[in-house]
């Protein structure tokens, strides 16, 4: 293949583009978990592995697997298109479903979460309470001070 198609032009801006989606898409995962950096170096590797295997098929499908300069910056390009399009987007995204997450939560705990501590404290209070707890007996005999009491009294 020696020159740039139109099809092979928007196959690899595509591929580009949908490489930035998915990295944006992680990025976001990562946001709402609050993973540290473990958290990141696994999607980091994740995003790594998903795009040498799209610059490799996108290769197997335009040049029998050879990997052309254009290609590489074609999809470098659209993968920049998208994360710069949509990046300041992300943030808002984020703040927005960790709100809603805590309105949700504190919905649920309102509507589920009072009844059922009600219940169990209408159970916990109908069952009998154990008796209290009078003197112990000594199982092992006296004390030490108590021996020689003990011994006079044998």
């Amino acid at each position: 293949m020696t020159a740039v198609t139109w099809p092979a032009w928007g196959l690899c801006m595509g591929t580009g583009a949908l490489l930035g989606l998915f990295f944006l898409l992680l990025q976001l995962i990562r946001l709402l978990l609050r993973g540290g950096r473990f958290c990141q170096a696994i999607m980091d590797v994740l995003f790594c592995v998903v795009c040498a295997a799209a610059a490799f098929l996108c290769a197997l499908a335009l040049d029998k697997g050879r990997l052309r300069f254009f290609q590489v910056s074609l999809q470098l390009l659209g993968g920049w298109g998208m994360v710069a399009a949509l990046a300041p987007l992300l943030g808002r995204l984020a703040r927005g479903l960790k709100w809603l997450r805590a309105k949700l939560g504190a919905l649920f705990g309102r509507l589920v979460g009072r009844p059922l501590l009600r219940a169990f404290v209408f159970l916990k209070n109908k069952l009998p309470r154990p008796p209290k707890a009078g003197k112990k007996r000594k199982k092992f005999g006296p004390r030490k001070k108590n021996r020689k009491k003990h011994l006079k009294n044998l």
